[in-house]
C-alpha cells in the first residue's frame, strides 16, 4: 500500500499531466478548508527529512507562532482557512452565516468582503514571499476551493507586486479538483511499473528527475 499526502499528489498531478509540466521547479499550494503545498524540484517532489516538506500551514506568517492557540492546525491555516476567512468577513461587518462562496459572490457589492478576501491575499502573498526566498520556484500553482478563485488569484498578484521586484508567476491548477486524483494514478502507474520491471517509463511521474526540454525561466516567462 502507498500512502501519500493529498497535496504532494496534486503536485504530482500538475507534474504529469498539468498545463505548466515542462516547469521543474514550482510550489502547488491549495487553500480550502486549509492550506498546504506541494513542493517540486529540479522535477523531483520534496517530502523532506520525516514527510513534512510542504507544511506550509506551519509558516509563521499571519499571526503569533507563539499563540498555543496556533499550534493545532498551524499559524498560517489559522489566518488564512475558510473557517478564519468567514470568521474576518463577520468580524468587518459581514452578515453572520455566510460562507466562503458567498463572501467571493459578494466580492463587487460587499466592503466587508473585498477587505476580507484583501487581507487574506495579503498574508498568503507574504508566505509566497517567505517560500520563493528559501525555494525560488519558477512558478506558483494555486489550487483548492479557494486557491483557485481568479478574485484570488488577482488580489494576491496585486500584493506581491508591492513587495517582490520580480514576482514569481501565479498561474490556476489546470487539473482543477481532479489534481490529486491524477497524481495518484501517475504514482501508481509509476510503483506498478517499478515493480514489475524495476525502471520507470519515459513521462511517468517519478517524484525524481524529469529529463529537462526547456528552462523553467522558458516557460514561466
Amino acid at each position: 500500500m502507498i500512502i501519500e499526502n493529498d497535496v504532494n499528489l496534486a503536485a504530482v498531478g500538475e507534474q504529469w499531466q498539468g498545463k505548466y509540466r515542462s516547469v521543474h521547479t514550482f510550489a502547488f499550494i491549495a487553500v480550502g478548508t486549509g492550506i498546504g503545498m506541494g513542493l517540486v524540484a529540479d522535477g523531483r517532489l520534496i517530502r523532506g527529512a520525516r514527510g513534512g516538506a510542504g507544511e506550509i500551514a506551519y509558516l509563521p506568517v499571519g499571526g503569533d507562532p507563539f499563540d498555543s492557540r496556533n499550534h493545532l492546525v498551524g499559524t498560517l491555516e489559522m489566518a488564512t482557512g475558510s473557517a478564519a476567512i468567514v470568521q474576518r468577513y463577520i468580524g468587518l461587518g459581514g452578515a453572520s452565516g455566510a460562507t466562503v462562496r458567498d463572501i467571493f459572490d459578494h466580492l463587487e457589492k460587499d466592503e466587508a468582503a473585498r477587505t476580507t478576501i484583501d487581507e487574506v491575499a495579503r498574508i498568503i502573498a507574504s508566505a509566497i514571499v517567505a517560500i520563493h526566498s528559501v525555494i525560488d520556484p519558477a512558478l506558483i500553482i494555486m489550487g483548492g476551493s479557494i486557491g483557485a478563485r481568479t478574485e484570488l488569484k488577482a488580489a494576491l498578484e496585486r500584493h506581491l507586486s508591492r513587495c517582490m521586484a520580480d514576482p514569481v508567476p501565479l498561474e490556476i491548477s489546470s487539473l482543477g479538483s481532479r489534481a490529486t486524483l491524477v497524481g495518484a494514478v501517475g504514482t501508481a502507474l509509476t510503483h506498478l511499473h517499478r515493480s514489475l520491471f524495476g525502471i520507470i517509463p519515459s513521462g511517468e511521474p517519478t517524484s525524481g528527475s524529469f529529463n529537462r526540454s526547456v528552462s523553467d525561466r522558458d516557460v514561466a516567462a
